[in-house]
């Protein structure tokens, strides 16, 4: 154990930032601590979990180690909105893996709904381990884009959002959420005008049978005439 944390710390001098160090964002391999099932919007009003998991032998300590809440920018830890405590669940170890959560209640979160956030998980109240990907607070259910499952906010349309490229995993793509708006009702004038298309090539359609319907019907009655003089 001696030997990994000595390895830990010849080889995490980018990790043992002062507190008012830049936060320069690590890349997801290089982070000692991983965050899982982090969605793009938490809704407003409910307390918010991060889970977590630490993928190095690293020495913790859950009686002083803590997640911090960050708005996506900042500079340092020290500008963190919002603290909790870790908690480990030794059912769920496996290895030289722990995992864990952390719990922020409703009450102690930012009550912005325009900005982003991230996760981070410190220790010594100096160092960062990881951070997660970001994420929007104080959404409301029925402020979420069906068709993108996005939010679209209704008191600050040129609000950002981030949208994940299905063709690069690790591409996100920044759009304000009048964009999206906009993007959403040209997508359903397209789908009306598709709608209306095909209404008018069904009733083209309709026309031309009960056209060619009277035109039998007539040649038919026409017939019964001729045949009963």
């Amino acid at each position: 154990m001696s030997e990994i944390n000595d390895q830990c710390s010849d080889t995490s001098s980018d990790l043992n930032w002062p507190i008012d160090h830049p936060m320069e964002r690590q890349s997801q391999q290089h982070d000692r601590v991983i965050f899982e099932n982090v969605p793009d919007q938490y809704v407003k009003g409910e307390d918010v979990t991060a889970f977590f998991s630490i993928v190095s032998d690293i020495k913790v300590n859950p009686n002083e180690d803590q997640i911090g809440l960050l708005r996506v920018g900042s500079t340092n830890i020290k500008q963190c909105l919002a603290y909790a405590p870790v908690q480990f669940n030794p059912s769920t170890t496996s290895g030289s893996t722990g995992h864990g959560i952390a719990i922020f209640p409703s009450s102690s979160l930012p009550v912005t709904d325009d900005e982003f956030y991230q996760f981070c998980y410190i220790i010594n109240k100096t160092k960062n381990l990881g951070s997660s990907i970001p994420f929007q607070l104080n959404c409301a259910l029925d402020d979420i884009d069906l068709l993108s499952n996005l939010p679209v906010g209704k008191t600050n349309p040129d609000g950002l959002i981030a949208l994940a490229d299905h063709d690069n995993d690790e591409l996100v793509v920044i759009h304000t959420k009048r964009m999206l708006t906009e993007e959403k009702l040209r997508q359903e004038n397209r789908q009306l005008l598709d709608r209306n298309r095909r209404l008018e090539s069904q009733k083209d359609e309709c026309e031309e049978k009960l056209e060619l319907l009277e035109i039998k019907t007539k040649e038919h009655m026409d017939k019964i005439n001729n045949d009963m003089q």
